[in-house]
């Protein structure tokens, strides 16, 4: 097909300028489209907003539930009033081995948690206190809350005040019913020579607070083993 005749006092020159600013103008346009998209779709990596860190010396509590991850020994002797007693060996065997999700859960229930709580974790051991943030949000726990300083000194320099913490009772005495957080789980193979289980544990509490969204391989016990 032929091209449009010229108007009176258009040159040909002229009539292509226009053609070609029209074409550069919908190209712009197709591109500032596509970036869009790409913004749009792209993945956010932000902090996750269910674990925080927060400094001891001017914590308050009101319904919070407050988790002492040191040793169970050291937990009841220097107790944090109203504690509760979750030191890591409660979940993690001599030899690096997690308990499963279920039995963990029941002994969140053991210790009256049902999940839906905001529980404070306290340690003297950062490690020790990452620990047990990471089964306790892998299980589900809806609101988590790192202290900083260590507990023992938060008691000593009049911080937090002291009285009777308490362990894990023989049953239930609730449900802990919060959906396990799964999206973060994955089946891994157990194996025997990774005895540092809680670091990799207290590494992931890092990780999720700073806005990963990797899943945890959760050890599990090789077929035959």
């Amino acid at each position: 097909m032929g091209s449009d005749p010229l108007l009176p006092g258009e040159s040909s020159r002229t009539r292509g300028c226009v053609e070609g600013s029209e074409i550069w103008g919908l190209l712009m346009q197709r591109a500032i489209s596509l970036t869009l998209l790409v913004v749009v779709l792209a993945p956010s990596v932000q902090a996750e907003s269910n674990l925080s860190m927060i400094s001891g010396y001017v914590l308050t509590t009101g319904n919070e539930k407050l988790i002492d991850a040191r040793t169970e020994k050291v937990c009841i002797e220097n107790a944090l009033a109203d504690a509760i007693c979750l030191p890591t060996e409660r979940f993690i065997g001599t030899y690096g081995r997690i308990a499963n999700m279920r039995d963990i859960r029941w002994l969140l229930g053991a210790l009256g948690l049902t999940g839906a709580e905001t529980v404070i974790v306290f340690a003297d051991d950062p490690q020790r206190r990452d620990t047990v943030t990471a089964v306790l949000y892998l299980a589900g726990q809806k609101k988590l809350i790192r202290v900083i300083e260590p507990v023992s000194r938060l008691l000593e320099h009049g911080g937090l005040r002291r009285g009777n913490s308490r362990i894990a009772a023989l049953f239930r005495i609730s449900v802990f019913e919060v959906p396990v957080r799964t999206v973060f789980l994955k089946p891994g193979q157990f194996d025997p020579s990774v005895l540092n289980v809680a670091g990799l544990l207290a590494s992931y509490t890092e990780s999720v607070a700073g806005g990963n969204r990797d899943p945890f391989l959760w050890p599990v016990q090789a077929a035959g083993q």
